[in-house]
Protein backbone atom coordinates (compact mmCIF):
# COMPACT_ATOMS: atom_id res chain seq x y z
CA UNK A 1 0.00 0.00 0.00
CA UNK A 2 3.08 2.33 0.98
CA UNK A 3 4.62 1.71 -1.95
CA UNK A 4 1.52 2.50 -4.24
CA UNK A 5 0.80 5.62 -2.62
CA UNK A 6 4.08 6.75 -2.71
CA UNK A 7 3.87 6.18 -6.84
CA UNK A 8 0.95 7.70 -6.98
CA UNK A 9 2.20 11.22 -5.05
CA UNK A 10 5.14 11.04 -7.16
CA UNK A 11 3.44 10.62 -10.67
CA UNK A 12 1.10 12.66 -10.04
CA UNK A 13 2.74 15.37 -8.57
CA UNK A 14 5.15 15.63 -11.07
CA UNK A 15 2.55 15.65 -14.34
CA UNK A 16 0.80 18.54 -12.54
CA UNK A 17 4.25 20.40 -12.04
CA UNK A 18 5.10 19.59 -15.95
CA UNK A 19 1.40 20.90 -16.72
CA UNK A 20 0.85 17.40 -18.09
CA UNK A 21 -1.67 16.61 -15.65
CA UNK A 22 -4.88 14.51 -16.20
CA UNK A 23 -7.92 15.47 -14.01
CA UNK A 24 -7.23 12.61 -11.68
CA UNK A 25 -3.59 13.78 -11.33
CA UNK A 26 -4.77 17.15 -9.81
CA UNK A 27 -7.45 15.35 -7.18
CA UNK A 28 -4.87 13.05 -6.04
CA UNK A 29 -2.38 16.25 -5.75
CA UNK A 30 -4.86 18.07 -4.24
CA UNK A 31 -5.92 15.65 -1.36
CA UNK A 32 -2.43 14.45 -0.35
CA UNK A 33 -1.30 18.45 -0.24
CA UNK A 34 -4.39 19.25 1.81
CA UNK A 35 -3.87 20.78 4.79
CA UNK A 36 -6.91 19.65 7.00
CA UNK A 37 -6.29 15.86 5.49
CA UNK A 38 -2.47 15.98 6.26
CA UNK A 39 -3.55 16.58 9.93
CA UNK A 40 -5.66 13.47 10.40
CA UNK A 41 -2.66 11.06 8.74
CA UNK A 42 0.15 13.01 11.02
CA UNK A 43 2.72 10.59 11.68
CA UNK A 44 1.23 7.62 10.04
CA UNK A 45 2.75 5.17 7.52
CA UNK A 46 0.34 6.51 4.59
CA UNK A 47 1.54 10.54 5.73
CA UNK A 48 5.68 8.65 5.00
CA UNK A 49 4.48 7.33 1.93
CA UNK A 50 3.41 10.71 0.67
CA UNK A 51 5.93 12.75 1.96
CA UNK A 52 8.81 9.73 -0.16
CA UNK A 53 6.29 10.59 -3.15
CA UNK A 54 7.36 14.28 -3.05
CA UNK A 55 10.84 13.83 -2.72
CA UNK A 56 12.49 14.09 -5.77
CA UNK A 57 15.86 11.69 -4.52
CA UNK A 58 13.28 8.97 -3.20
CA UNK A 59 12.58 5.72 -4.82
CA UNK A 60 9.70 3.89 -4.07
CA UNK A 61 10.36 0.74 -5.17
CA UNK A 62 13.49 0.49 -3.19
CA UNK A 63 12.09 2.26 -0.45
CA UNK A 64 8.92 0.14 0.02
CA UNK A 65 8.86 -3.90 -1.03
CA UNK A 66 5.42 -4.73 -2.16
CA UNK A 67 4.44 -7.33 -4.80
CA UNK A 68 3.00 -4.61 -6.69
CA UNK A 69 4.91 -3.25 -9.69
CA UNK A 70 5.34 -0.18 -11.28
CA UNK A 71 3.48 -1.01 -14.57
CA UNK A 72 1.21 -2.69 -12.97
CA UNK A 73 0.14 0.66 -10.75
CA UNK A 74 0.05 2.38 -13.95
CA UNK A 75 -1.87 0.28 -15.47
CA UNK A 76 -4.29 0.65 -12.95
CA UNK A 77 -4.10 4.30 -12.78
CA UNK A 78 -4.87 4.38 -16.43
CA UNK A 79 -8.46 2.61 -16.51
CA UNK A 80 -9.28 5.33 -13.01
CA UNK A 81 -8.65 8.14 -15.21
CA UNK A 82 -10.00 7.06 -18.49
CA UNK A 83 -12.99 6.58 -16.04
CA UNK A 84 -13.02 9.44 -14.27
CA UNK A 85 -12.15 11.39 -17.20
CA UNK A 86 -15.85 10.02 -19.13
CA UNK A 87 -17.56 11.74 -16.04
Amino acid sequence: MQRAICWLIKNSSQNVALGKSASVDKIIDGIASNTWMRHFINGTAIDNAIQDGYKSDKNCSNTYSCQLNQLSLEKIMKKITKNVNRL
